[in-house]
């Protein structure tokens, strides 16, 4: 089976098993400024927010951001839209040698518009990871994997694989099981002539790296490709009646934007916490589940509701809707308030 890593360095080049291949865009130069930007990007696409989500593509493209916006989406389109979306995230994503910047702008303004238009948005490629990351979920070993794809067991499939590389710190190791777990899902593919377009994509995002979760939720997202199949995703244009929002700064990004995930939001999350005498951690959830995760959390079922119900039931809490109503009645208004009170005083984009 073929191995094939893609990486993308400082020089703007794509590595393709060792050849260095031009690409038209350039590492950012500073990842971390952005940050606040991607989270509202993804939040806005998670809302269906055009215009704003849009508004965040012209900054990135006006800064020298777009490689932060390109490698986000396919992460964005897997843990917030569904898995169909990552193929021509990435797809894009490998367009750059032959678009220039322009052209790139409109195929990934295409792709936003349809991230931010399909209806059933769901997180469960996410929670396929989190629950046996998080949980005591007994799952044989890897070489059961096929069985669970023969079966369309998308948990137990999903379990083998995150239990498989629990607890492994090594990077030799780590890299060793993924190409291990990667063989195995491509020689499914082609023995069973599948021709799924969704495992040579969710691969090509995994070689790009990033975090542990998103890591690994490429591997949920061919898993679930292998079992349901791919469904083409087409682009759409702007709509006529969408004015895009302008972006300047980070007094231009919505409240909500800045979570447990940011500098901002860890610091509000921390007063109000301390103040209402609340577990930070416990008021993070919360804050995330309400508020950050709004969209892809409307209609909850499946895993997704299992990992939520087993989740808050740490806490103490047997019933969803009583942790909507704490958020809404006790702490929103208050940490809206410190958050945009602080945005409107800045002097500059500078939050540490």
């Amino acid at each position: 089976m073929a191995n094939i890593q893609l990486k993308l360095f400082k020089n703007g080049h794509l590595d393709i098993n060792g050849v260095s291949v031009e690409v038209n865009l350039k590492k950012s130069k500073n990842r971390w400024y952005f940050g606040p930007y991607k989270s509202f990007l993804q939040k806005a696409i998670r809302r269906g927010d055009i215009a704003d989500a849009l508004g965040v593509v012209r900054y990135a493209w006006n800064n020298g951001y777009e490689i932060e916006v390109l490698r986000r989406l396919p992460i964005i389109a897997a843990e917030d839209v569904n898995y169909n979306y990552v193929v021509p995230a990435m797809e894009i994503f490998w367009s750059q040698k032959e678009l220039d910047k322009e052209q790139l702008r409109k195929k990934v303004e295409q792709l936003v518009v349809a991230m931010c238009s399909y209806h059933n948005k769901t997180r469960e490629c996410g929670c396929y990871v989190l629950y046996p990351y998080e949980f005591d979920v007994k799952s044989s070993g890897i070489n059961t994997l096929y069985q669970y794809l023969d079966d369309g067991d998308e948990f137990n499939a999903s379990a083998v694989v995150v239990n498989y590389f629990k607890k492994i710190d090594d990077r030799a190791e780590i890299k060793n099981r993924a190409e291990k777990v990667w063989e195995k899902l491509l020689e499914y593919n082609e023995k069973n002539n599948l021709n799924n377009p969704v495992v040579k994509c969710a691969r090509g995002r995994y070689y790009l790296g990033g975090m542990t979760g998103d890591m690994l939720m490429m591997f949920i997202v061919a898993i679930i490709g292998l079992i349901r199949g791919y469904q083409e995703v087409k682009l759409l244009p702007i709509p006529y009646n969408i004015k895009i929002t302008p972006i300047r700064s980070y007094k231009d990004i919505k409240w909500y934007a800045f979570d447990q995930h940011t500098i901002l939001g860890r610091k509000i999350l921390n007063i109000v916490a301390n103040k209402h005498k609340i577990d930070y951690n416990l008021l993070a959830d919360i804050s995330f589940f309400c508020e950050s995760a709004k969209g892809t959390l409307n209609n909850i079922d499946g895993i997704v509701k299992k990992y939520i119900t087993s989740y808050f039931m740490k806490y103490g809490f047997y019933d969803i809707e009583e942790i909507f109503r704490i958020w809404n009645n006790k702490y929103r208004n208050e940490i809206k308030m410190l958050i945009e009170n602080k945005l409107k005083g800045l002097n500059n984009d500078d939050l540490q």
